[in-house]
């Protein structure tokens, strides 16, 4: 007997058909409904964590932004990671936080510059310079210097035309003649200065405002205004104490002087030896000297406690100053650098300290420990 073939459009086939489409649609259907139920569910949630984000006024996300952008990073590591940070990373988050930082010159008035890779596009990043101090508007600006492989005489020209802003300054690197001659004149407003003694600034000099300075001691001593220079942190690439010394007779205005670690080791002799020398920080009052936990442990144990007793030497003159005529000294402040409590150390300090009888002689003494 012969096959037979049912018609497909016959009426049976295609009702047939019909209905299996229609239970697909009813199971899709019901699938999409779960979805959107879910949709919602996720979608309430995210509103719970990004609307009050959104919903805040912006003079108030400008406060937070300013506090996440405390200390900007641009440029790029020797191991090629970028560094860019700050407001940089703010605005790339979406167009509405694009506008808000961009049109805040308060975000990009501090900048430090690091360009560690030996082959970088110096151009790129010049670009990036200038459009940042042209966002910062005419607010003051603090900047901060540590790139020895880019080409400072394309960044020259950014710096010169920003210098009359600049209150802040950390040059990290070697002297520049190039940077040195387009800041010369034009650092009327610079308060706060970190620079590398061992060198030949000359732009320095004329900054009326010029009071505090953070200096690396070579065996040159850099040009600075000196009779208006209160605030002095010290270090050293010297070990010669006569370098040292003559680095001192110029410091005649210093009023608050701090040295770091091992640089207290250098330094205390020195301070000891010409305690009595009325040109030897003659209007010092505040002395603050910080230490590694483990370097302190070294320099003021009580079996040699050599920084202690170079310390005492000093302190004992200048807390009488009757006999010269430098200042008295009215304060003493001791950190030790740790990322953990020194609770023994403090308490080590404190009683040396104590035995030295300075606080009797009206001494103001802190010791704490910071990081």
């Amino acid at each position: 007997m012969a096959r037979y073939d049912e018609n497909p459009h016959s009426n049976a086939v295609l009702r047939s058909r019909l209905s299996c489409i229609n239970l697909t649609v009813i199971e899709l259907e019901s699938k999409l409904e779960a979805l959107r139920g879910e949709q919602s569910e996720i979608a309430a949630l995210l509103d719970d964590i990004v609307y009050p984000v959104l919903s805040v006024p912006p003079e108030i996300k400008l406060r937070i932004f300013a506090f996440a952008s405390a200390s900007p990073v641009l440029g790029n590591a020797e191991d090629y990671r970028e560094l860019d940070s700050g407001p940089l990373l703010l605005a790339g988050v979406c167009r509405d936080w694009r506008q808000l930082v961009c049109g805040a010159p308060e975000l990009w008035s501090t900048l430090r510059i690091v360009q560690e890779r030996k082959r970088s596009n110096t151009r790129q990043l010049v670009e990036a310079v200038e459009l940042w101090l042209l966002r910062s508007a005419a607010r003051p600006l603090q900047l901060s210097f540590s790139s020895q492989h880019v080409n400072r005489s394309r960044l020259a020209p950014a710096l010169a035309s920003c210098a009359p802003r600049i209150c802040s300054l950390d040059w990290e690197v070697d002297f520049d003649a190039t940077i040195d001659e387009a800041l010369k004149g034009r650092l009327g407003k610079l308060q706060y200065l970190g620079i590398s003694a061992g060198s030949r600034w000359t732009a320095f000099e004329s900054a009326p405002q010029l009071t505090h300075a953070k200096v690396l001691l070579w065996t040159r001593n850099p040009q600075l205004p000196w009779s208006q220079i209160k605030y002095l942190q010290l270090s050293f690439a010297t070990r010669d104490p006569d370098a040292i010394l003559r680095f001192l007779l110029t410091t005649t205005a210093v009023e608050t002087l701090a040295a770091d670690d091992n640089h207290v080791s250098l330094l205390l002799p020195t301070l000891a030896t010409e305690a009595s020398s009325p040109g030897v920080l003659p209007n010092l009052k505040h002395l603050i000297v910080r230490y590694s936990v483990r370097d302190f442990q070294y320099l003021w144990n009580p079996k040699s406690s050599l920084d202690f007793l170079l310390l005492k030497e000093f302190l004992d003159v200048r807390l009488e100053p009757q006999g010269h005529e430098a200042a008295k000294i009215r304060s003493l402040e001791i950190v030790l650098l740790s990322h953990e409590e020194c609770t023994e150390e403090i308490h080590l300090a404190k009683e040396m300290l104590a035995k030295g009888g300075f606080a009797e002689k009206g001494l103001k003494i802190r010791v704490a420990s910071g990081r």
